[in-house]
C-alpha cells in the first residue's frame, strides 16, 4: 500500500516542481524512454541532448575495460558483460550501475532529487566540483535539474536565436509585436478563429474564414509581410511564439521527442524491411542503363504504383516505378525505443509488394497497435520476458541513436 502511494506521489510533477522551486531549482523534462539518463547527462556535459548515444558508447567502453571497479554490483564477469550487452541494445532500465559508471568515467559527483520522497541523495560522495543534478521520477526515469538562473539565461538566449531565425532568415517583420499579440492579447481574433475551427470539427460543416472577417490562406500567403495585428493570422505556431519570448524557456528537445512519438503511433514508420514508405532512403535500379542511384522517397502515387524520389547524387527529382526501388544494402529500421520495438518482428521478403498491399499492412498494424496499446504502455520493461526472436531483432538497433526530428540552428534545435 505504501509503495502505491509513493508511486502516485512521484507521478505528480506539480508537487515535485513546487518542492524544487523552493530550493531555487528547475526540473527540465527529458524524453520518457530508456535514453533518459544518458540524455540528462549529455545535456549537462555538452549543453545538448543529441550526444546521448555517444555518452552511452563511452560508458560501455569504460565499463568493459574496468570490470574490477564494479565487482560489487555483480558476482561474475560473464554477468557483467551480459548486462552491458543488454545496455548496448537499449534493453536496460538505467539505475545505480549506470550512475556509478557515469560518475567514474566523467569524474563527476551525482546528486539525485527523489520525487517520490522529496529528499536529496548524494549518490557518489566524492566531493568533486560541478555535480550532475538528476531528478528521479517514477522509480525509473531521470530528468535534468538546473538552477533557476540557468533557465532564465537559457530562455533569453533561445529567444535571440529564434528572433534571428524568423526575422533574418524567414524575413518576418514585427516579430516582437506578433509574439505579444499571440501570448498576451487574450481578446485577439486568433482565439475566435480557433473557436470557429473547433465548431467546424464538431458540426462537420464547412465554414469560410471571410464569414468572420478573416483572410483566406491565399491572402495570408500573398501578404506574409503584413503584421499579425492586420491579418489576424499568426505566421508561426504558439510553440514558436513561446520560444521567441525572452521570459519563457521552451523545452525543444522534449517537444521534438513528442512529435517523433506521435509519428510512431500513427504507424507510418520504416521497419528496416522491403516495405518502403515516405521518407525512406533506398536505391533506384535502372536496368536499361545498368545504373543504380541513391535516393529517398518524397511522394507515393498509390493509384499508379509510382513514386517521386529525390536522387541525392544528381540533385534531381524523378518519377519512377515503385518496383524499381529497393532498400539500401545496409538498411536499418528507424530506431525505436525498446518499449515500442519489443513486440516488433522484422522480416524480409525477396520481392517488393505492391503499394496496395503495403497500405493494407499499415492499416492492420495500426489496428494491432490500438488493440495492444494499454498493455504495452502499462507494463514496465523489466517485467517483460524477451523472446529469442525479439532479441535477434533488437540487434539491428545497436549503436544507432534514436531519431529526433529537428533542424539545428546555431546550436539550438528548432522544431
Amino acid at each position: 500500500m505504501m509503495a502505491s502511494k509513493l508511486t502516485k506521489k512521484g507521478k505528480n510533477p506539480g508537487a515535485v516542481d513546487n518542492w524544487l522551486d523552493t530550493l531555487g531549482l528547475y526540473r527540465k523534462n527529458v524524453a520518457y524512454d530508456e535514453t533518459c539518463l544518458f540524455r540528462a547527462v549529455s545535456e549537462q556535459l555538452f549543453d545538448c541532448q543529441i550526444y546521448h548515444e555517444r555518452v552511452r558508447r563511452q560508458c560501455l567502453a569504460y565499463a568493459r575495460l574496468n570490470y574490477r571497479e564494479f565487482t560489487h554490483f555483480v558476482d561474475s564477469k560473464e554477468k557483467w558483460q551480459d548486462h552491458l550487452d543488454m545496455l548496448e541494445k537499449h534493453m536496460v532500465v538505467c539505475g545505480k550501475i549506470e550512475i556509478d559508471i557515469i560518475s567514474k568515467l566523467y569524474n563527476r559527483d551525482v546528486i539525485i532529487f527523489d520525487a517520490a520522497h522529496q529528499k536529496i541523495t548524494e549518490v557518489t560522495k566524492l566531493n568533486l566540483p560541478h555535480p550532475l543534478l538528476l531528478c528521479l521520477m517514477d522509480e525509473d526515469h531521470f530528468d535534468v535539474v538546473y538552477k533557476k538562473e540557468h533557465i532564465v539565461a537559457a530562455g533569453f538566449c533561445q529567444s535571440i536565436i529564434y528572433k534571428i531565425l524568423y526575422e533574418e532568415v524567414f524575413e518576418i517583420p514585427n516579430v516582437d509585436d506578433i509574439v505579444k499579440a499571440m501570448l498576451y492579447d487574450k481578446n485577439h481574433v486568433i482565439m475566435a478563429q480557433n473557436d470557429l475551427l473547433a465548431e467546424k470539427k464538431k458540426t462537420g460543416t464547412e465554414i469560410n474564414n471571410n464569414e468572420m472577417g478573416l483572410p483566406t490562406v491565399e491572402e495570408v500567403a500573398d501578404g506574409m509581410d503584413t503584421p499579425l495585428l492586420t491579418t489576424n493570422i499568426a505566421p508561426f505556431p504558439f510553440k514558436v511564439a513561446k520560444a521567441l519570448d525572452p521570459t519563457i524557456y521552451r523545452n525543444i528537445e522534449y517537444d521534438s521527442w513528442g512529435e517523433v512519438r506521435r509519428e510512431m503511433r500513427l504507424g507510418d514508420w520504416y521497419y528496416g524491411d522491403n516495405k518502403l514508405i515516405l521518407g525512406t532512403r533506398c536505391i533506384l535500379n535502372v536496368p536499361e542503363k545498368n545504373e543504380m542511384h541513391d535516393c529517398y522517397i518524397q511522394e507515393i502515387i498509390k493509384d499508379q504504383n509510382k513514386c517521386i524520389v529525390y536522387l541525392t547524387q544528381l540533385a534531381e527529382r524523378r518519377t519512377v516505378n515503385y518496383t524499381d526501388l529497393s532498400p539500401e544494402n545496409d538498411a536499418k529500421p528507424w530506431p525505436l525505443p525498446y518499449r515500442f520495438s519489443k513486440n516488433l518482428i522484422i522480416t524480409g521478403s525477396p520481392q517488393l509488394p505492391p503499394v496496395e498491399k503495403v497500405s493494407k499492412t499499415v492499416k492492420k498494424r495500426n489496428k494491432d497497435k490500438r488493440r495492444t496499446k494499454s498493455c504495452s504502455e502499462s507494463s514496465p520493461v523489466s517485467s517483460m520476458p524477451a523472446s529469442t526472436e525479439t532479441m535477434d531483432n533488437v540487434n539491428a538497433y545497436v549503436g544507432i541513436p534514436l531519431v529526433c526530428c529537428y533542424v539545428k540552428v546555431c546550436g539550438f534545435q528548432v522544431f
